[in-house]
């Protein structure tokens, strides 16, 4: 009997440490999971992740509170996200929406946000790395377990760094990695190296403490860092190499200083001297990049992101004290532009705190910094037997991806945010000094089940292109609108773009499609207006007005003049392909036209030269300047007089 019982414990006891296992596990790869998904950059990628994390939330829900302090400022946080969705009349409003409403007809919303299906997808998003917050601050775990899960990720990220060297050497890359071709699974550079500069920092911890206890995984170590320096370096990212840097001298000065041995310090010099050596040696042009050698062209009135900060301060001054509401920065940002004009739209402000100051406002930078400090104190004591070299080298990432957020956008990735977000929780003292809270269980298992279904309705949304309310409703209505286009049928395009305009009233994208498809159906009045909202959505690209002629050319071609004359002020340098293809479209239609006027009979043979409404419009009126230039073809596709 006893023996069957001690058989029974045993077997009680492997299975709770193969569950603890599993969930540690998880835990450790979920932020992985993300970057190796693009970063989880796309909606579908997004839904997977968040529908992961649901599960833990199900499965094993926090079940201790980190205090009424830092619970009270998680929550602000996520009531200044969803304050977009209280009446706009009770805030200040702002010129740009009255502009939007009287000037240009547009229909908003009567809540704060001017785009709130939108700007509920990103609170969603928001929630979730709130709750992944919780979820790794919280964990009651032995130190090995806080080790295993550390030296997890790490050996990830670097499998991961592996992966991307084999499919640079083999110029390829994942259909689902949207890098345009480049390197890394990000689509910009900035994320790439920031997420393997903060590998780069945990690596020496893991190496350090297989060496001490005289495991030979030390060398694994060595080679998973060999692995991250190349992706590093093969990414030209400047903030990958800063975070390196930066990050292994305060963690090897830290250790130094802890272990106060000469030989110690010399041996930590000599890694760091060894490091920027194979830097320099095989970073080549990469360190061009720092402008070493001039200077001069890193004023601060020449960079962009300075530029791009001005005018990002100019809507937050012309902003209520909430912020525009999530989602909305890149739709409202476009007109404020003004010392950062370039022919390229501003997705964001180059910078993690400035998008989160216009968007939230200042109250969230606040709690923001009130937060890190709140978990920064939980980190103390770091002492002897606490897995203290660990938890440095893990704070220190965090904290340099905080700071790296002042230039730069990874905290808005899914990716490299939970990656740091893991780190950060992780480099907390335990074990842990907080109370348990059976309310916090059943909250966050209430919070999984509502991600559980949202994640879920992502990624069946954006596979069967479904029309869901929110960013991907808008998605999909952009691209079954297209291929409504193609098929000719203009009436599903006006009512695809019309349906999408509801959720998204501020996208230029929508607004084209419908003028066009309006053109076509004979609708001059709505395409004229729709055109013109297009125009001021998005004021700097010169393709905006060129489609817009284009479509005006076989129906209206006085508006055609029009509209191209504004395509060819926005073209700037690119003024002569600009031009050149003007006169490819219009000769293509006077074909057309002809093509068609020769099977229409005895008529086909009357004189009338297309477009007729273009006679005797002097050249120099579509394009200063153009007048002083050979004419001519000109002349003839626009059918002016030749003498």
């Amino acid at each position: 009997m006893q023996n069957s019982m001690q058989r029974s414990r045993a077997r009680e006891n492997q299975n709770v440490a193969a569950t603890r296992w599993i969930a540690n596990a998880t835990v450790a790869l979920l932020p992985v999971l993300a970057c190796f998904l693009g970063g989880t950059t796309q909606k579908w990628e997004e839904g997977l992740v968040i529908m992961l994390l649901a599960l833990c939330l199900l499965v094993r829900p926090p079940r201790f509170s980190l205090g009424p302090l830092t619970n009270l400022v998680l929550l602000i946080l996520f009531i200044l996200g969803a304050v977009a969705f209280l009446p706009a009349r009770w805030f200040f409003q702002p010129e740009w929406r009255a502009a939007f409403i009287n000037d240009f007809g547009i229909e908003l919303p009567s809540t704060f946000s001017p785009q709130p299906w939108i700007t509920l997808s990103y609170l969603v998003s928001f929630a979730a790395g709130l709750s992944w917050l919780y979820v790794v601050s919280t964990q009651d775990l032995e130190l090995r377990e806080v080790r295993f899960q550390l030296r997890l990720f790490t050996s990830g990220i670097a499998l991961l760094a592996a992966t991307c060297i084999v499919f640079y050497a083999a110029h390829t890359t994942l259909p689902f990695w949207g890098n345009g071709g480049n390197f890394g699974p990000f689509p910009n550079r900035n994320q790439t190296g920031n997420l393997f500069g903060l590998t780069a920092i945990m690596i020496p911890a893991c190496g350090q403490d297989d060496l001490r206890k005289g495991r030979k995984r030390w060398i694994l170590w060595i080679v998973a860092l060999v692995l991250i320096v190349a992706t590093i370096i093969l990414d030209s990212s400047r903030s990958g190499i800063v975070i390196l840097v930066a990050g292994s001298v305060f963690w090897l000065g830290a250790f130094a200083f802890q272990q106060r041995s000469p030989s110690r310090l010399a041996l930590g010099v000599s890694f760091l001297l060894l490091l920027l050596t194979a830097l320099l040696l095989f970073s080549g042009q990469r360190f061009e990049r720092f402008h070493l050698r001039d200077l001069s062209s890193v004023g601060i009135s020449t960079d962009f992101r300075w530029r791009i900060s001005h005018d990002t301060f100019r809507l937050i001054r012309d902003s209520p004290w909430c912020g525009i509401g999530f989602g909305n920065f890149e739709s409202i940002f476009a007109i404020f532009r003004d010392a950062s004009l370039s022919n390229q739209r501003a997705m964001h402000p180059e910078s993690d705190w400035l998008w989160l100051w216009a968007e939230l406002g200042w109250p969230a930078v606040v709690l923001i910094l009130i937060g890190i400090a709140l978990f920064f104190s939980r980190v103390f004591p770091l002492r002897e037997g606490t897995n203290q070299l660990y938890r440095l080298a893990a704070l220190i990432a965090a904290l340099l991806f905080a700071i790296h957020g002042i230039v730069d956008v990874s905290g808005h990735r899914v990716g490299t945010a939970f990656a740091a977000i893991f780190l950060l929780g992780l480099s907390l003292h335990r074990p842990l000094s907080l109370k348990m809270s059976q309310w916090m269980s059943i909250l966050f298992r209430f919070v999984g089940l509502i991600l559980l279904v949202l994640g879920l309705s992502l990624v069946v949304a954006v596979c069967e292109e479904k029309l869901l309310p929110g960013s991907v409703g808008v998605s999909s209505a952009k691209q079954l609108s297209a291929v409504a286009d193609r098929d000719l049928n203009f009436g599903e395009t006006i009512a695809l773009t019309t349906r999408a305009l509801r959720w998204a009233p501020l996208d230029w994208q929508l607004y084209l499609a419908r003028a066009d498809a309006e053109v076509k159906l004979k609708q001059p009045t709505n395409a004229v207006d729709d055109f013109r909202r297009a125009r001021f959505l998005e004021p700097i690209s010169y393709e905006v007005p060129l489609a817009e002629g284009n479509a005006w050319l076989p129906y209206r071609p006085i508006l055609t003049v029009t509209a191209w004359r504004e395509a060819l002020r926005r073209a700037g340098s690119l003024r002569p392909e600009v031009y050149a293809s003007m006169l490819s479209d219009a000769s293509l239609t006077v074909k057309q036209k002809n093509s068609r006027s020769s099977h229409c009979g005895p008529n086909a043979a009357t004189p009338r030269r297309f477009p007729e409404p273009l006679r005797g419009v002097p050249t120099g009126f579509i394009m200063p300047g153009l007048a002083s230039q050979n004419t001519r073809p000109a002349k003839v596709i626009f059918a002016l007089p030749t003498s």
